[in-house]
């Protein structure tokens, strides 16, 4: 699958969140042809 400008765009917002929210940890994404599926956690433990 060739990602879209806006698919690439999203696909490194995600991977970026840690290095901009302190407690926030991406358990896993997937960049689809019209949507994005993720999982977060944003605990404070």
């Amino acid at each position: 699958m060739q990602l879209s400008g806006t698919g690439i765009l999203a696909d490194v917002l995600l991977y970026e969140i840690k290095n901009h929210e302190q407690n926030v940890e991406l358990g896993g994404y997937v960049v689809m042809p019209d949507h994005v599926n993720e999982n977060y956690d944003n605990s404070t433990v």
